[in-house]
């Protein structure tokens, strides 16, 4: 029986020949990868979507704020000075009751904001109104307090002025008061005080003055001739004294014609009624020489004519 050759096959697998093994993307994994970058680049443009809107928003909240905050400025700040005109001289709780109130206004604003950025413009433009109203309230306060220390001076000036009208001789003393009224009063400005100083001078000098002009015209115009009160009183003020000096001398003269006249009015009368009586003794043959001598009242030619009279109606 004829034997039959086993062929045994020479053909091997290369080592360079690659793996047939299958790969994770031979069966889709490749689709996976690019569902999750399409993921991921649709999650970026929502949240740069987001980012643009938020961005806008807070252009448009920021905006609004700054508009807001503007109108407070124009309106706190004209409040602030309605306020100054209509308080009182010397109000302390002016300031502090400005800055209550315009804090309050402020809080109710910020409640209402709530994006950040606009917070924080807010916050700033806030902060920064409040401390420029506050020191100009501080500064209004101290006006009103300088005003008020002016005030009680001009009212010291006025009663001490009335003073001098009735008794001039203590004119320097109340130079003194007033001047150490104004120097010691810390609510007066010092820039102010040389000129206050000035003022209440002259105006304690021209009613001392004057108070010498209502009791004697003559002798203050020979004070003011002589330099009374140069240092205090110009020239205007100086002219206008000798000129109510003047008139007084002349009112006094005036007065002092019409009193003689009186007088001798008076005296006519009294003069004339004595002679009346003599007159009706004399028809009665009741008037005596005697009588007539002591008689001090009427003229030493009235007697001789009364004498004459009696002695002829004797004979």
């Amino acid at each position: 029986m004829p034997k039959i050759a086993i062929i045994q096959s020479q053909v091997g697998v290369p080592d360079s020949v690659p793996s047939q093994s299958a790969r994770p993307d031979a069966y889709g994994a490749d689709v996976g990868a690019a569902q999750a970058n399409l993921g991921a680049a649709v999650a970026k443009v929502s949240t740069d979507v987001a980012n643009a809107q938020y961005e806008h928003e807070s252009v448009i909240a920021v905006s609004d704020t700054r508009a807001r905050m503007a109108v407070k400025r124009a309106l706190w700040t004209a409040q602030l000075q309605e306020r100054a005109d209509a308080a009182i001289p010397g109000d302390r709780s002016f300031a502090m009751k400005f800055a209550d109130d315009l804090g309050k206004d402020l809080t109710d604003l910020g409640s209402n904001i709530t994006n950040n950025q606009a917070r924080r413009v807010f916050k700033d433009m806030s902060a920064q109104l409040t401390s420029d109203l506050y020191e100009h309230s501080a500064i209004l306060q101290s006006k009103l307090a300088g005003a008020k220390a002016t005030q009680d001076v001009a009212v010291a000036l006025d009663a001490t002025r009335n003073t001098l009208l009735d008794n001039p001789s203590g004119f320097d003393r109340a130079v003194n008061d007033a001047m150490l009224m104004i120097r010691s009063n810390p609510n007066i400005p010092v820039s102010m005080r040389p000129q206050m100083e000035a003022n209440a001078n002259k105006a304690l000098a021209l009613s001392a003055m004057q108070g010498v002009i209502r009791l004697d015209g003559a002798t203050g115009k020979s004070m003011l001739a002589k330099g009374w009160g140069d240092k205090y009183l110009d020239a205007d003020a100086k002219a206008h004294l000798y000129i109510l000096a003047e008139e007084k001398i002349r009112s006094e003269r005036i007065a002092e014609e019409h009193a003689r006249a009186e007088q001798a009015r008076i005296l006519k009368s009294e003069q004339d009624q004595l002679m009346k009586g003599y007159f009706e003794k004399l028809t009665q043959h009741k008037l005596t020489v005697t009588e007539i001598a002591a008689d001090q009242k009427i003229s030493f030619p009235e007697q001789v004519s009364l004498y004459n009279l009696v002695e002829t109606q004797a004979h």
